[in-house]
């Protein structure tokens, strides 16, 4: 998204909009690699693969880490079971 328009929703609305078009297509399982930031604050493009907060907020669950980091920030695995 473009600067100044973040802090919206928007990406809690698409990962919702994921989820569903994997229930609607009848997958097992929806996965992520997201950032887990704590409670920190990171750089709009480091999160541009999600951040732990949105998908455990969506149902997901972390099944394990992915061995890379962010800025020292571990990326996970995490899934939701449909």
């Amino acid at each position: 998204m473009r600067a100044g328009h973040g802090r919206q929703g928007v990406a809690r609305a698409l990962l919702t909009g994921a989820v569903e078009y994997a229930v609607a297509q009848h997958a097992p399982a929806v996965v992520g690699y997201p950032v887990d930031a704590g409670d920190q604050r990171i750089d709009r493009t480091q999160a541009s693969v999600g951040l732990l907060s949105w998908f455990t907020d969506a149902g997901f669950r972390q099944v394990g880490e992915t061995g890379y980091h962010v800025n020292g920030r571990p990326r996970v695995i995490v899934r939701k079971d449909l």
